[in-house]
């Protein structure tokens, strides 16, 4: 088992350096993005995920939706730092909401989570408001 795994590590297709083979599908994906800035999944359904939820939603919707998404997910990003700098909130919650955020965006980078994930997205939506939420009550009370 171990021997397999270390294989693909060494793979020039599939190794560590190209993140698993994703760094060629997100490369698809930004040129696909020029092709079709629309969405391609309407033209062109042979297209395999990019493994990339910025990317997936490009190739879903097109590039307006996926920039509100980078938008919002940006803003998600400030809020956290906002959040995690306010010392009226106990640590441990402050942990909790920075170590949430950095799985989601790990996650968000390697897998397709707008098709195949979706009720993860949700979820992501929902901590969203929590932390939007629990930041503003903070604020409100500083």
């Amino acid at each position: 088992m171990f021997y397999s795994y270390q294989d693909r590590l060494g793979s020039d297709e599939y190794g560590s350096t190209t993140a698993g083979g994703r760094t060629k599908l997100w490369s698809v994906g930004i040129e696909n993005l020029v092709k079709y800035p629309m969405g391609a999944v309407v033209y062109d359904r042979d297209l395999s995920y990019s493994h990339n939820f910025w990317l997936d939603i490009g190739r879903v919707a097109g590039v307006i939706p996926m920039f509100f998404m980078l938008v919002f997910c940006i803003k998600m990003l400030y809020v956290l730092y906002k959040l995690v700098k306010i010392r009226s909130i106990s640590l441990y919650k402050r942990s909790v909401f920075l170590s949430l955020n950095i799985a989601f965006f790990a996650i968000f980078l390697v897998e397709p989570i707008l098709e195949a994930y979706f009720a993860f997205l949700s979820v992501y939506f929902f901590f969203s408001g929590l932390m939007y939420a629990m930041y503003k009550q903070s604020k409100k009370n500083a």
